[in-house]
C-alpha cells in the first residue's frame, strides 16, 4: 500500500503528542483550507519549547524515515529566527507530496484571527490554544495597507527604470526591470484591493483571489517575449497601476 498524506500526519501526531516539549502540531495550506487534492504538497507545522527546536526537527526526521527513507532533506534558511525549516520527501510517495515542515519558538507567539483567507491552522493537536483564532484589529491593518500603498504609489513613479532598458533595446534587462517596478507593485495593489490579507504573498496562489477578468489582464502582461512587447504591455500595466492607485489612495 502506498503511504498516504494521512499515513504520514498519524505516525507524527503518534509520536510527539506525548511530548511535553511539544505544544502543538497543525497544517496549514491546502489541507487547511479544504483544497487538497493529487497534486498538493504537506504543510507541517509544531509549535516546541523554546531550545529544543533543532532536536524536534532531528526526531521529526526519525519518525519519518520509519515510514520508508528520506530521498530529499533540504534545509531553509526562514527569515524568522524563531522558524527553522526543512522541505523533505519520503521515496516511494507521490513526487508532488514534498513535505513542508516549519518548527517556531513557542515564545514566537504567532496569532491567527479569523478574517485569514489563507495560512489558517488545522489543528492536529493543541496543548496550550497556539491555533486559537482572534479577531483582527483592522484599523491596525488599514493603518498599515495605506502606508504600504504610497510606497507603492512611489515605486510606480518610478517606471522610467524600465523604459531606458526598452530605448536601448536591452530584452533581459528590461525584463527584470519590468517585473521589479511595474508588475510586482501591480500584483500587490490588485491584492490589496481584492485579498489584502495576502498582500504580501507576490503570484504565490494569486488565481485563488483575483477575479477571472483581472486574472487574465495579469496574465497577459507576464507573456513578453521581445522589447517590444515589454514596451506595449508596460503601458497597460501602468494604466492599471494608477487605475488602482486612484481608488486605493481614497479609502
Amino acid at each position: 500500500m502506498p503511504i498516504t498524506r494521512n499515513d504520514i500526519v498519524a505516525r507524527l501526531k503518534a509520536a510527539f503528542e506525548p511530548n511535553p516539549k511539544v505544544y502543538a502540531f497543525w497544517l496549514e495550506g491546502s489541507d487547511s483550507l479544504g483544497s487538497v487534492d493529487k497534486y498538493s504538497d504537506l504543510d507541517i507545522w509544531f509549535d516546541v519549547e523554546d531550545g529544543h527546536e533543532q532536536k524536534i526537527m532531528k526526531e521529526v526526521e526519525r519518525v519519518l524515515k520509519t515510514l520508508a527513507p528520506l530521498d530529499l532533506v533540504y534545509h531553509y534558511n526562514h527569515s524568522d529566527p524563531k522558524i527553522i525549516q526543512e522541505h523533505l520527501h519520503i521515496k516511494g510517495t507521490s513526487e508532488f507530496l514534498l513535505l513542508d515542515i516549519c518548527i517556531q519558538s513557542h515564545s514566537r507567539k504567532a496569532k491567527f484571527t479569523k478574517e485569514m483567507t489563507h495560512e489558517l491552522p488545522f489543528p492536529i493537536f493543541d496543548k496550550t490554544k497556539i491555533t486559537k483564532l482572534y479577531s483582527l484589529n483592522q484599523k491596525a491593518v488599514n493603518k498599515e495597507i495605506a502606508a504600504r500603498v504610497e510606497h507603492l504609489r512611489l515605486e510606480v513613479a518610478q517606471s522610467s527604470r524600465v523604459k531606458k532598458y526598452i530605448l536601448r533595446g536591452q530584452f533581459l534587462e528590461s525584463w527584470v526591470y519590468y517585473n521589479r517596478w511595474i508588475l510586482g507593485p501591480l500584483v500587490e495593489l490588485l491584492r490589496i484591493k481584492y485579498a489584502p490579507l495576502t498582500r504580501d504573498m507576490g503570484l504565490v496562489h494569486i488565481s485563488n483571489y483575483l477575479p477571472k477578468k483581472e486574472l487574465k489582464q495579469l496574465e497577459s502582461l507576464y507573456q513578453v517575449k521581445s522589447v517590444k512587447d515589454i514596451g506595449t504591455k508596460s503601458k497597460k500595466a501602468l494604466q492599471m497601476c494608477n487605475s488602482l492607485l486612484k481608488v486605493l489612495c481614497k479609502n
